[in-house]
């Protein structure tokens, strides 16, 4: 009998409150990771904000020197497999300081030595997140199984119209690919925030990725999705598990091969030589440009002309605005302290459609010029709609 997305959902999600009880105190250990691992700790929040213990902390791994409590969660994830396995050194010392330990759902690969004989001594009770690992954890140690971290968060704010293809393959260790194909965006690794991933996810209507949780919160925003495998089997056991109801598709091995042999969308590199012959043309030499994202796009610099950090703080990037009100604010203080122009390049154009407030103001005010596709650019020195 097949089981209902929703109710196979809502299962998991009483499986692990009832896993961890009502213990006296609760501590959630945060991996270090990427932008993926945000996620899956942001949803995990959001399911212990059910837990009856008055007494929940928040720590990352490598602050476990100083802490002793009841309950330990070790949050979910892939630091389990051979590209990542740093996990298993620490759950020994978080076993000897917290009374019980249990491993939030994550993807094993029992392959690596290191991963098989640290699960084979532990007392923590493991989740995995997908049917393959939990096979092969199963005789190891005291082993359950439990959707991702990330099938807990609430994308109802994100949901959106959407156009284009995003391509957000993986740039480390765990890639499969020879190369990343054109164009690709590996936004796990180069956004600033969550909140600037989740948008960047939310305005596309096709992402291609072998990224797990962009492939996740792709097909829980309702996106087409294809997806290759990474270097284990993590992808395809995830899809199978949790997302077989989604318009998630393996992409071609075909597909696959022209991507890798060229095509799609511009380099980096091309966008960027677009983007230099527009600034060119259109900000004076002499002047000053507000950069969105400053440190996104490296040491690239326009001659003559001065870059500047938006936000910024002592001269240094500050990140995403908090809100509208934030973002008017810092743009006429340093309109006001002499900066001309205004640049979001392509990886920062979510900004228009998250930050409608700053985006209007902007549009009343200033005169735009659009940088074939790779940017939009804002002239400061006068008022004047586009």
């Amino acid at each position: 009998m097949t089981i209902d997305p929703l109710e196979h959902l809502e299962q998991s999600r009483l499986k692990l409150l009832c896993a961890i009880g009502a213990p006296p105190n609760l501590t959630l250990i945060r991996n270090h990771g990427n932008l993926g691992d945000e996620l899956i700790q942001a949803g995990t929040r959001r399911l212990l904000s059910q837990v009856l213990c008055s007494d929940v902390r928040e720590i990352r791994i490598d602050a476990l020197a100083s802490q002793r409590g009841h309950t330990a969660l070790l949050a979910g994830g892939g630091g389990w497999c051979r590209a990542f396995h740093g996990l298993p050194q620490w759950l020994p010392e978080i076993e000897a300081r917290f009374e019980r330990v249990i491993i939030l759902p994550s993807t094993f690969d029992t392959g690596v030595e290191e991963v098989r004989q640290t699960l084979g001594r532990t007392r923590a009770l493991v989740f995995a997140r997908e049917e393959i690992s939990f096979a092969l954890i199963r005789e190891l140690c005291q082993a359950d199984i439990a959707h991702d971290g990330a099938f807990y968060f609430d994308y109802s704010p994100y949901y959106r119209e959407s156009e284009g293809v995003l391509t957000a393959f993986r740039t480390d260790e765990e890639s499969a690919f020879r190369a990343v194909p054109p164009g690709n965006r590996d936004i796990s690794a180069t956004c600033s925030c969550l909140d600037e991933w989740l948008w960047t996810i939310a305005r596309h209507e096709r992402i291609l990725t072998d990224r797990a949780h962009v492939m996740i919160a792709g097909a829980l925003l309702g996106k087409r999705v294809e997806y290759a495998a990474s270097s284990y089997h993590k992808l395809p056991a995830l899809v199978d598990h949790a997302l077989r109801h989604l318009d998630v598709a393996p992409i071609s091995e075909d597909a696959l091969e022209g991507m890798q042999r060229g095509g799609g969308e511009p380099t980096e590199a091309e966008r960027l030589r677009v983007l230099e012959a527009h600034l060119l043309r259109v900000v004076p030499a002499g002047s000053s440009i507000l950069w969105v994202g400053d440190r996104k796009l490296g040491s690239f610099d326009i001659p003559e002309r001065e870059r500047l950090p938006f936000l910024e703080r002592d001269g240094l990037p500050w990140g995403a605005p908090a809100d509208d009100a934030q973002a008017i604010r810092e743009l006429e203080r340093m309109r006001a302290g002499g900066a001309s122009f205004l640049l979001l390049p392509w990886p920062e154009l979510w900004w228009l459609e998250h930050y409608r407030g700053f985006a209007s103001h902007l549009e009343e005010r200033y005169a735009r010029t659009h940088a074939e596709g790779v940017a939009v650019c804002f002239d400061l020195r006068r008022s004047g709609g586009a």
